[in-house]
């Protein structure tokens, strides 16, 4: 991977979580979920302009949630997805040194010491309790983006793929789910594929999103050798740049992009 697409990849998910930690729409009525731990190697891919976090619960909290009628619960969590509260997906606040679950029963108890497992990088504690949570609840988005977070640190990408892909199928609209999902077709090999979530996950209506995606998708485009949709996203970056009223136009990315450009019109 080259170094435009590395400074690419860190930028786009930090990004996004700026975006959304700057706006405060009014909170919704649904429970709190536990939010995922940032990523090992970039930052939570984030979203667009969502309501503020909600007070993020402890494990007791959880624990008291998931006592709850199983019915409740299951009408609680469907009213919450990542196109309406990304928030809920992200970084889960410090837990306790302790947690006492000591006999998980519930989706929600199973997630909330997976959570506490990730915390202690017990990867295959925490892959055992996901798997666990998911046998109980299987359209849980949440639960399957972090079973494939920790599929990756174990780098069992095809697996993580696999989770990914369940993820969004689960929410549709769960555009981190897409970008991860992106990144783990290219770790593959799989450009093409990589293509398609990537495009997925840059339908989130976000500038500065699309411009930094149109200039990804043209280096990938050009790699798998498909010059005009090279050209044609390179040009859109381009012309998103200039009209940012940033300093786009004077990074590195910027000038690599007017290069590639002109090598592929050259041909």
């Amino acid at each position: 991977m080259s170094a435009g697409e590395r400074i690419l990849f860190f930028a786009a998910p930090i990004l996004l979580l700026c975006v959304a930690c700057s706006s405060n729409p009014p909170p919704r009525g649904a429970s709190s979920l536990p939010r995922p731990e940032e990523q090992d190697k970039i930052a939570s891919a984030g979203s667009p302009s969502q309501p503020q976090p909600p007070q993020s619960q402890s494990p007791a909290q959880t624990k008291s949630t998931s006592q709850q009628p199983a019915a409740k619960q299951g009408k609680q969590s469907d009213a919450v997805s990542y196109a309406t509260n990304p928030e809920r997906f992200r970084k889960e606040e410090p837990l306790e040194t302790a947690l006492n679950i000591a006999n998980p029963k519930t989706p929600d108890e199973h997630l909330s010491v997976a959570i506490f497992d990730d915390n202690k990088q017990q990867w295959d504690k925490a892959i055992e309790e996901y798997t666990k949570a998911l046998e109980l609840r299987p359209d849980w988005a949440l639960a399957h983006f972090r079973l494939a977070n920790d599929y990756q640190r174990k780098g069992r990408t095809d697996e993580a793929i696999g989770q990914f892909k369940e993820a969004t199928r689960s929410d549709p609209q769960y555009y981190e789910a897409y970008y991860h999902l992106a990144l783990a077709y290219k770790e593959n090999g799989k450009t093409r594929q990589a293509i398609e979530a990537y495009t997925k996950f840059m339908e989130y209506p976000n500038a500065g999103i699309k411009m930094l995606g149109q200039y990804q998708l043209g280096l990938w485009y050009e790699e798998i050798g498909e010059r005009d949709e090279a050209i044609e996203h390179l040009e859109s970056y381009r012309r998103l740049a200039v009209q940012s009223k940033t300093s786009e136009p004077k990074s590195d990315r910027f000038r690599k992009a007017l290069l590639e450009l002109q090598k592929l019109k050259s041909r």
